[in-house]
């Protein structure tokens, strides 16, 4: 895609655009649709094109077969002193990837004539929120029907800092200060090496990968709020291999080795997720992995990501190999649906059974030894206890029940697991399983419960 400065003749394209209902129906908090007929083609053209005294710039995006796509454009603003963005793509031509290409090609002009900050303020319900969102644009203000937005376009600075949290961590912007930490786990083999690239060989290579490869507005180091140092990386990649519309990206991450098996990569997906769908307004997030990394594909699972397809033959380019891909989709619906899941409360009953009183004995150590205790207490849960039923003295019933399933996910990443994991083996206990989630709505079951 290029830049192309229209000729008078070619204005017949922008009047199309602008009278087109449906590419202009994101503008309908200006009045829709504007009438440009061609006696006004002369005036705009000397104003914008002609005698544009350096304030206003304007162009069109063309493909490689010279055929019209949009337009970009940015001016300043006298009456509130910024200078502001516009950027339209013809409605028959959207989803592909134009509008992010555009945007980008916008603010580099705009950047390469020394304009410092760029604005834009858009309708509060327009999709294209997130097509700014998503390169680099944060809210400065809002109001009940425009959202302003700005980007600064020198080195990255406070006002351009988007911090996301979870419980345990903090997802922010790499900085070139990071790199003996990202040097510390990026050197390991055991994480690069399954997807994809080499492991860093010193600190000045992890400084470069920082500065040329890790600057995108979506780009986010993992800070662990422990030590308020990164341990691994995470990213929405737009017009990757997988993910070609406006409206799609590409979830990537890796985590530092010491960190694994507690729960964290999870935790930053889902947060990740929560930004491209409610943030950008993404309508698909997809997410892929090469056969052979379980780590990854339990993370994908986690995170409920849909099978789509397999790829053989996949380019490993850094590492100079071919591979066998996976790809995994998650849309919209999909994650609303499985977030309203996920805030039920989970009840998961256990049935221990093994010889003699060996159940029993399990039972009485968990309690002895403090670990039941401990669960009791962690955040989240709602019921940890034992029963013993009547009728089978050889079987134990735990109730375990929690808040949701975050919770019961991070409870599953402690390391009391691995304690209950060798307790069971102790007892040779065998289990089964059952799991429920609480009911949506009033059953009416209550009415036969005698109170």
């Amino acid at each position: 895609m290029k830049l192309y400065e229209p000729k008078y003749d070619d204005l017949w394209f922008r009047r199309q655009m602008l009278e087109d209902e449906e590419t202009m129906s994101y503008n309908h908090h200006w009045g829709g649709t504007v009438s440009f007929p061609r006696k006004e083609w002369q005036e705009w053209f000397d104003h914008w094109i002609v005698n544009h005294d350096n304030r206003r710039w304007y162009r069109y995006l063309q493909d490689e077969d010279d055929r019209f796509l949009g337009e970009v454009a940015y001016h300043y603003d006298e009456q509130r002193q910024i200078w502001t963005a516009d950027v339209i793509i013809y409605a028959p031509l959207r989803g592909q990837g134009y509008g992010s290409r555009g945007l980008e090609m916008l603010c580099e002009a705009a950047r390469q004539a020394g304009i410092e900050v760029l604005y834009d303020d858009i309708a509060i319900d327009n999709p294209a929120i997130g097509l700014f969102r998503k390169h680099g644009f944060v809210e400065e203000y809002r109001t009940d029907e425009i959202i302003m937005l700005r980007k600064d376009l020198g080195e990255r600075k406070g006002n351009n800092e988007m911090i996301l949290e979870t419980e345990r961590l903090k997802l922010r912007h790499w900085q070139s200060e990071d790199a003996a930490e990202l040097y510390r786990y990026a050197s390991d083999p055991r994480v690069g090496t399954p997807a994809g690239w080499p492991a860093h060989r010193n600190e000045e290579e992890s400084r470069i990968v920082i500065d040329k490869f890790l600057s995108n507005p979506t780009d986010y180091a993992i800070i662990w709020k422990q030590t308020n140092l990164p341990i691994g990386a995470i990213s929405l990649k737009f017009n990757s291999d997988l993910a070609s519309g406006d409206e799609e990206c590409e979830l990537g991450y890796w985590l530092g080795v010491p960190y694994w098996g507690r729960g964290i990569m999870p935790e930053a997906g889902r947060e990740m997720l929560r930004h491209a769908f409610e943030d950008l307004n993404m309508k698909r997030v997809w997410c892929g992995y090469y056969e052979g990394n379980d780590k990854s594909r339990r993370v994908q699972e986690k995170l409920h990501f849909r099978y789509h397809h397999t790829s053989d033959e996949v380019e490993v380019a850094q590492l100079h190999e071919k591979r066998r891909g996976v790809a995994n989709l998650i849309t919209r619906e999909q994650w609303l649906e499985d977030r309203r899941k996920a805030e039920q409360a989970i009840t998961v009953n256990i049935y221990y059974t093994g010889e003699g009183s060996a159940a029993v004995d399990f039972m009485k150590e968990m309690e002895s030894s403090g670990i039941a205790g401990r669960i009791r207490a962690e955040e989240g849960n709602l019921r940890y206890e034992y029963f013993l039923p009547s009728d089978d003295p050889q079987t134990v019933l735990l109730i375990d029940s929690w808040k949701n399933q975050e919770a019961l996910d991070r409870h599953h990443a402690t390391e009391m697991m691995q304690q209950i994991v060798l307790l069971r083996e102790k007892y040779d206990l065998h289990m089964r399983v059952e799991r429920y989630v609480s009911a949506e709505e009033n059953s009416g079951d209550e009415k036969y419960a005698r109170k």
